[in-house]
């Protein structure tokens, strides 16, 4: 190890924990600034996605306990009056005829991390499309994860590319009456409820019947559309301060072990500092 006199170590070490400090609270700082605008994010959600853009509009009990009150004018039903649900397929693994040289995209259930699905997971052949139970999910189709473990069980994602995927993800196809990506953001709302839905063991799994029978609110389709715009723009931005504040965090970060190195191996000279 780098052997400087004792005095010049306790400078070091002074001066090292006088910096690190300052750069850990500022570190510190922007992690609760990062916490607070993801919970701005879940309250503009559950305040939107249950009550509306109009604060003046009449109300009526939802008859959903956890739901409270709604604009009287809303419905209340399960998803499966509102979408189609199905589950996916996965072609035989050991049929190389079924994968190599596929060009039809397919997503596992790890997909859903990424929230707006753009890329596939692999890619499978019309004829491991064929013998499977694989099947096409339209543009603007939700997926939702069955199983897993960790947070991908209950998670929501929009998918913007025609895809098929495996049979641990549903996959609902909203009809005409409901805007998709207003739905995603109800869905994301219920993550934890639909979770609690499969059971209480980390095995246990969600089923097509119980996707089905999730209660959603639907408005009409312009109210909708309103809605899903307002929120896209709001969190838009949230995300935008929330990525600049992670990227800070980064830079903060690499400058400490930056620092920290070039000290201590005497590349910057700290016995000038007043510390």
């Amino acid at each position: 190890i780098i052997y400087p006199p004792l005095s010049e170590q306790t400078q070091i070490s002074s001066y090292l924990d006088n910096k690190t400090s300052l750069i850990d609270k500022l570190i510190n700082n922007n992690k609760k600034l990062i916490k607070l605008l993801e919970e701005k994010r879940t309250a503009l959600i559950n305040k939107v996605i249950t009550k509306g853009l109009d604060p003046n509009v009449k109300m009526k009990d939802s008859g959903i306990e956890w739901i409270g009150e709604i604009p009287e004018h809303w419905e209340v039903g399960s998803l499966k009056w509102f979408a189609e649900i199905y589950s996916g397929g996965t072609p035989s693994t050991s049929n190389p005829d079924y994968w190599e040289g596929g060009n039809i995209p397919w997503v596992n259930s790890g997909a859903v991390n990424q929230r707006i699905i753009t890329t596939p997971s692999k890619y499978i052949t019309d004829e491991g499309l064929n013998n499977s139970s694989a099947k096409y999910a339209e543009v603007n189709s939700l997926f939702m994860a069955l199983a897993g473990q960790g947070k991908t069980k209950g998670t929501v994602a929009i998918t913007k590319i025609k895809t098929s995927c495996n049979q641990s993800l549903g996959v609902i196809q909203p009809d005409s009456r409901v805007v998709p990506k207003y739905l995603y953001y109800f869905l994301d709302r219920e993550y934890h409820r639909i979770r609690g839905l499969a059971g209480d063991g980390l095995r246990d799994g969600l089923n097509l019947s119980i996707l089905g029978e999730i209660p959603i609110l639907v408005s009409s389709f312009e109210e909708q559309s309103q809605i899903k715009s307002f929120l896209d723009e709001e969190i838009t931005n949230i995300l935008k301060v929330k990525e600049s504040l992670v990227k800070k965090n980064t830079i903060l970060e690499e400058y400490r072990q930056s620092l920290i190195s070039n000290v201590v191996t005497g590349k910057i000279d700290v016995r000038e500092e007043n510390v």
